[in-house]
Protein backbone atom coordinates (compact mmCIF):
# COMPACT_ATOMS: atom_id res chain seq x y z
CA UNK A 1 0.00 0.00 0.00
CA UNK A 2 1.35 3.43 -0.86
CA UNK A 3 0.34 7.06 -0.61
CA UNK A 4 1.21 10.10 -2.68
CA UNK A 5 4.04 12.10 -1.04
CA UNK A 6 2.28 15.49 -0.98
CA UNK A 7 -0.60 13.81 0.85
CA UNK A 8 1.81 12.49 3.49
CA UNK A 9 3.16 16.00 4.01
CA UNK A 10 -0.34 17.44 4.21
CA UNK A 11 -1.37 14.75 6.69
CA UNK A 12 1.69 15.34 8.86
CA UNK A 13 0.95 19.06 8.91
CA UNK A 14 -2.67 18.35 9.63
CA UNK A 15 -1.83 16.13 12.60
CA UNK A 16 0.51 18.66 14.18
CA UNK A 17 -2.19 21.31 14.13
CA UNK A 18 0.46 24.06 14.09
CA UNK A 19 -0.56 27.16 12.18
CA UNK A 20 -3.17 25.32 10.13
CA UNK A 21 -6.81 26.33 9.93
CA UNK A 22 -9.57 23.76 10.25
CA UNK A 23 -10.22 22.23 6.88
CA UNK A 24 -11.83 19.35 5.04
CA UNK A 25 -9.20 17.55 2.99
CA UNK A 26 -10.43 15.63 -0.02
CA UNK A 27 -8.57 12.39 -0.74
CA UNK A 28 -9.15 9.47 -3.11
CA UNK A 29 -8.49 5.85 -2.19
CA UNK A 30 -8.20 3.42 -5.09
CA UNK A 31 -7.33 -0.09 -6.10
CA UNK A 32 -7.35 -2.24 -9.18
CA UNK A 33 -8.81 -5.10 -7.14
CA UNK A 34 -12.35 -5.26 -5.70
CA UNK A 35 -12.98 -4.30 -2.06
CA UNK A 36 -13.82 -7.82 -0.84
CA UNK A 37 -10.19 -8.92 -1.18
CA UNK A 38 -8.15 -8.76 2.06
CA UNK A 39 -5.52 -6.33 0.80
CA UNK A 40 -8.19 -3.86 -0.30
CA UNK A 41 -10.27 -4.41 2.83
CA UNK A 42 -7.35 -2.96 4.77
CA UNK A 43 -8.14 0.32 3.02
CA UNK A 44 -11.94 0.15 3.03
CA UNK A 45 -12.45 -1.21 6.55
CA UNK A 46 -9.49 0.27 8.39
CA UNK A 47 -7.69 3.21 6.80
CA UNK A 48 -10.72 5.11 5.48
CA UNK A 49 -13.00 4.83 8.54
CA UNK A 50 -10.18 5.15 11.08
CA UNK A 51 -8.65 8.40 9.83
CA UNK A 52 -11.46 10.70 10.93
CA UNK A 53 -12.02 8.73 14.15
CA UNK A 54 -8.39 9.24 15.10
CA UNK A 55 -8.40 12.88 14.09
CA UNK A 56 -11.42 13.46 16.30
CA UNK A 57 -9.80 11.55 19.18
CA UNK A 58 -6.74 13.82 18.84
CA UNK A 59 -8.92 16.91 19.10
CA UNK A 60 -8.16 17.95 15.53
CA UNK A 61 -10.52 20.30 13.70
CA UNK A 62 -9.63 18.66 10.38
CA UNK A 63 -11.59 15.97 8.57
CA UNK A 64 -10.92 13.89 5.49
CA UNK A 65 -13.56 13.51 2.84
CA UNK A 66 -12.80 10.22 1.10
CA UNK A 67 -13.70 9.26 -2.45
CA UNK A 68 -13.37 5.49 -2.87
CA UNK A 69 -12.75 3.98 -6.29
CA UNK A 70 -12.01 0.26 -6.41
CA UNK A 71 -12.20 -2.68 -8.82
CA UNK A 72 -10.31 -0.94 -11.60
CA UNK A 73 -12.40 2.24 -11.60
CA UNK A 74 -9.26 4.39 -11.94
CA UNK A 75 -6.51 2.01 -13.10
CA UNK A 76 -5.74 -1.67 -13.57
CA UNK A 77 -3.13 -3.61 -11.61
CA UNK A 78 -0.11 -3.04 -13.90
CA UNK A 79 -0.83 0.72 -13.88
CA UNK A 80 -1.55 1.30 -10.20
CA UNK A 81 1.91 2.72 -9.46
CA UNK A 82 1.54 5.19 -12.31
CA UNK A 83 -2.04 5.96 -11.26
CA UNK A 84 -0.94 7.18 -7.84
CA UNK A 85 2.11 8.91 -9.28
CA UNK A 86 -0.11 10.82 -11.69
CA UNK A 87 -2.60 11.81 -9.00
CA UNK A 88 -5.56 9.61 -9.95
CA UNK A 89 -5.53 8.37 -6.35
CA UNK A 90 -3.90 9.62 -3.18
CA UNK A 91 -3.85 6.25 -1.43
CA UNK A 92 -3.85 2.84 -3.10
CA UNK A 93 -2.89 -0.80 -2.99
CA UNK A 94 0.07 -1.30 -5.32
CA UNK A 95 0.79 -4.83 -6.55
CA UNK A 96 4.60 -4.75 -6.70
CA UNK A 97 4.46 -8.06 -8.54
CA UNK A 98 3.42 -6.04 -11.60
CA UNK A 99 6.40 -3.69 -11.31
CA UNK A 100 9.54 -5.91 -11.59
CA UNK A 101 11.40 -3.18 -13.50
CA UNK A 102 10.39 -0.15 -11.44
CA UNK A 103 10.29 -1.85 -8.02
CA UNK A 104 12.80 -4.70 -8.33
CA UNK A 105 13.70 -4.80 -4.63
CA UNK A 106 10.05 -5.33 -3.76
CA UNK A 107 10.02 -8.52 -5.83
CA UNK A 108 12.91 -10.12 -3.94
CA UNK A 109 10.66 -12.94 -2.73
CA UNK A 110 10.18 -14.14 -6.29
CA UNK A 111 13.92 -14.40 -6.92
CA UNK A 112 15.24 -15.68 -3.58
CA UNK A 113 16.22 -19.39 -3.62
CA UNK A 114 13.89 -20.09 -0.68
CA UNK A 115 10.35 -19.30 0.39
CA UNK A 116 8.24 -18.68 3.47
CA UNK A 117 4.65 -19.86 3.31
CA UNK A 118 3.18 -18.05 6.31
CA UNK A 119 1.26 -14.92 5.29
CA UNK A 120 1.99 -13.15 8.58
CA UNK A 121 5.68 -14.09 8.37
CA UNK A 122 5.89 -12.70 4.84
CA UNK A 123 4.17 -9.49 5.88
CA UNK A 124 6.49 -9.04 8.84
CA UNK A 125 9.56 -9.66 6.67
CA UNK A 126 8.35 -7.12 4.10
CA UNK A 127 7.84 -4.45 6.75
CA UNK A 128 11.20 -5.24 8.39
CA UNK A 129 12.99 -4.88 5.05
CA UNK A 130 11.49 -1.41 4.69
CA UNK A 131 12.67 -0.51 8.17
CA UNK A 132 16.25 -1.67 7.62
CA UNK A 133 16.91 -1.11 3.89
CA UNK A 134 16.71 2.58 2.86
CA UNK A 135 16.83 1.61 -0.83
CA UNK A 136 13.34 0.11 -0.47
CA UNK A 137 11.90 3.55 0.34
CA UNK A 138 14.06 5.22 -2.31
CA UNK A 139 12.38 3.17 -5.03
CA UNK A 140 8.95 4.41 -3.92
CA UNK A 141 10.22 7.99 -3.69
CA UNK A 142 11.23 7.89 -7.37
CA UNK A 143 7.53 7.70 -8.19
CA UNK A 144 6.42 10.31 -5.65
CA UNK A 145 5.05 7.76 -3.20
CA UNK A 146 5.57 6.57 0.36
CA UNK A 147 5.25 2.96 1.49
CA UNK A 148 2.72 2.51 4.30
CA UNK A 149 2.80 -1.23 4.88
CA UNK A 150 3.42 -4.63 3.33
CA UNK A 151 0.87 -7.33 2.60
CA UNK A 152 1.18 -10.94 1.53
CA UNK A 153 -1.01 -13.58 -0.08
CA UNK A 154 -0.92 -17.35 -0.30
CA UNK A 155 1.50 -19.26 -2.50
CA UNK A 156 1.10 -19.71 -6.25
CA UNK A 157 0.18 -23.02 -7.87
CA UNK A 158 0.29 -24.46 -11.37
CA UNK A 159 -3.03 -25.33 -12.98
CA UNK A 160 -2.28 -27.17 -16.21
CA UNK A 161 -4.08 -29.19 -18.86
CA UNK A 162 -1.43 -31.92 -18.72
CA UNK A 163 0.25 -33.50 -15.67
CA UNK A 164 3.45 -31.77 -14.54
CA UNK A 165 5.83 -33.98 -12.57
CA UNK A 166 9.20 -32.47 -13.50
CA UNK A 167 10.50 -29.09 -14.69
CA UNK A 168 11.05 -30.61 -18.12
CA UNK A 169 7.27 -31.12 -18.42
CA UNK A 170 6.89 -27.33 -18.49
CA UNK A 171 9.02 -26.82 -21.56
CA UNK A 172 7.03 -25.52 -24.49
CA UNK A 173 4.01 -24.67 -22.37
CA UNK A 174 2.38 -21.24 -22.39
CA UNK A 175 2.17 -20.00 -18.83
CA UNK A 176 -0.18 -17.27 -17.70
CA UNK A 177 1.33 -15.34 -14.80
CA UNK A 178 1.65 -11.76 -13.69
CA UNK A 179 4.79 -9.64 -13.66
CA UNK A 180 7.70 -11.08 -11.74
CA UNK A 181 5.99 -14.47 -11.45
CA UNK A 182 5.82 -14.64 -15.25
CA UNK A 183 9.54 -13.96 -15.51
CA UNK A 184 10.42 -16.66 -13.00
CA UNK A 185 8.03 -19.18 -14.54
CA UNK A 186 9.91 -18.91 -17.81
CA UNK A 187 13.31 -19.15 -16.17
CA UNK A 188 12.58 -22.08 -13.85
CA UNK A 189 10.88 -24.05 -16.57
CA UNK A 190 14.05 -23.88 -18.62
CA UNK A 191 16.36 -24.91 -15.82
CA UNK A 192 18.03 -21.52 -15.99
CA UNK A 193 17.26 -20.82 -19.65
CA UNK A 194 14.33 -18.89 -21.11
CA UNK A 195 12.64 -21.75 -22.91
CA UNK A 196 9.05 -21.46 -21.71
CA UNK A 197 6.74 -18.94 -23.32
CA UNK A 198 5.43 -16.70 -20.56
CA UNK A 199 2.22 -14.75 -21.04
CA UNK A 200 1.97 -11.85 -18.66
CA UNK A 201 -1.36 -11.38 -16.96
CA UNK A 202 -2.97 -8.02 -17.56
CA UNK A 203 -5.13 -6.05 -15.17
CA UNK A 204 -6.63 -8.59 -12.84
CA UNK A 205 -9.65 -6.42 -12.36
CA UNK A 206 -8.47 -5.21 -9.05
CA UNK A 207 -1.18 -3.06 -3.54
CA UNK A 208 -0.49 -3.02 -3.00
Amino acid sequence: MSINKPVVLATALMLTGIGVQADTIKLTAGSSHPPFLPWVEAITKHVVPETNKRLEAMGSDHTIQWTEAYAGALFNAPNALEGVEGGLADLAWIGTIFEPEKLPLHNVHFYAPFAVSGVQDLTDIGNELHEKVPAMHEQWAKYNQVHLGAMADGSYHLITKEPVETLEDLQGMKLLAGGAVGEQAQFVAGGGEWVCEGIWGGGCGCHE
